[in-house]
């Protein structure tokens, strides 16, 4: 059964400075609802500077996340590149920019990492090598696929993939981390875990 919201082929983004830019291509079956979820522990709060992190969980990682240059990484079917808003020079590695760099996200688990950006300090992913599973920071994502800015209605909608990107309708990790009144009602019960 399709989701009651329009969901995207594929989306780009990439961090504040520009220097990172990825492309995330969905296939068919993707469970957009499955896939949306937040976190509140510790260290996503910490690495996000916010109370919770919310993400689009994506896999297999490898084959659906992409790093890109400014001038590959096209905002719609047919439409010009994604402006590269500070003019940085194009990444000539797609595989392993030279701008990201990649830590341990957790002394418990030798699998994960946390992808930032070594110029701005943007977060764009957590991922676990063991399972290729990347959970990708949804604020990444471009203004025209996350809220429809420069929409035409046609290619894009015009309100965007946001509500497909983070609908709450997956996993919602360290609940039991919640701020009364505040977080707590972000995934109430919802696969909770302890730790972070």
């Amino acid at each position: 059964m399709a989701p009651p919201f329009p969901t995207p082929k594929f989306v780009t983004g990439g961090c504040l400075c520009g220097q990172i830019r990825y492309r995330v291509d969905f296939p068919a079956h993707h469970d957009f609802e499955a896939s949306s979820g937040t976190c509140q522990c510790t260290l996503c709060r910490r690495q996000s500077g916010s109370l919770f992190f919310a993400y689009h969980q994506l896999a297999p990682a490898t084959t659906s996340f992409t790093f890109v240059t400014p001038s590959t990484a096209t905002t719609a079917p047919g439409s010009a590149p994604v402006p590269n808003s500070n003019n940085s020079t194009p990444i000539p590695d797609l595989k392993n920019p030279t701008a990201l760099l990649t830590y341990l996200a957790d002394h418990t688990n030798p699998h994960s990492e946390r992808g930032v950006c070594r110029a701005c300090g943007s977060w764009l992913y957590w991922r676990n090598r063991a399972h290729d599973v990347l959970a990708l920071a949804v604020g990444t994502v471009d203004p025209l696929f996350l809220f429809g800015e420069g929409a035409d209605g046609v290619d894009v909608p015009l309100e965007g993939y946001g509500r497909a990107l983070v609908n709450g309708g997956g996993g919602h990790y360290f609940v039991e981390n919640a701020i009364r009144g505040v977080t707590d009602r972000r995934g109430r019960g919802k696969r909770p875990r302890r730790g972070g």
